[in-house]
């Protein structure tokens, strides 16, 4: 098991990442995410590690709905 990041220590806050091959691609995706959810803006676009394309990170609050 690995140490949680510090940035997510906050109950309810999550990170999002999206991948793909272009930058254009990855941050019309994240403003996509953008305009409909309250969410924070896309990170610059960052390479994959290891891998081909880039990533964006995002990140938002999850509304926890009572158990049902």
């Amino acid at each position: 098991m690995t140490d949680q990041p510090v940035y997510l220590t906050q109950p309810g806050l999550v990170c999002i990442t999206i991948e793909g091959v272009a930058p254009e691609i990855v941050l019309a995706a994240a403003h996509e995410l953008t305009a409909c959810h309250d969410i924070t803006g896309p990170s610059a676009p960052q390479p994959v590690p290891g891998g081909p394309g880039v990533h964006v990170r995002q990140y938002m609050y999850a509304r926890l709905l009572p158990d049902r």
